[in-house]
């Protein structure tokens, strides 16, 4: 999809839906598990965990960075859309089981800690 003069919500809605359960749909696979591998990409880069529906909704705040600078862009348009729907299906399909958060805090101390000491364990004593 290029630049265009004009779209109606129902084009923006239409063109998502047809990408997310369509070509993308194919290309990157279960949208869960895609969200939960970039999740843990993002989270590990922050030092915290975070969820798939979370992950989401970075890319949605990451296209409404994107209509602040340069032209007019309907691909970002449609993209929020699709993230947005997909951040909807996400937390409305239930949760997979997951780690308890203490085993969470425990990965994430332990990330922290060896990105700190570059990516060497430090033993407490």
């Amino acid at each position: 999809m290029g630049k265009l003069d004009k779209m109606t919500v129902g084009e923006v809605l239409q063109t998502a839906d047809s990408l997310v359960t369509g070509d993308r749909a194919e290309q990157h696979g279960d949208i869960r598990e895609n969200h939960r591998n970039m999740a843990r990409m993002v989270g590990a880069y922050l030092g915290t965990p975070i969820s798939e529906e979370q992950m989401a909704g970075i890319m949605v705040c990451i296209k409404l960075a994107r209509t602040k600078a340069g032209s007019t862009n309907p691909d970002d348009f449609v993209d929020m859309a699709a993230y947005a729907a997909i951040m909807g299906q996400l937390a409305t399909e239930g949760k997979p089981e997951s780690l308890p958060q203490k085993q969470i805090s425990a990965n994430v101390a332990g990330a922290y800690e060896a990105r700190v000491n570059g990516g060497r364990h430090v033993p407490n004593n």
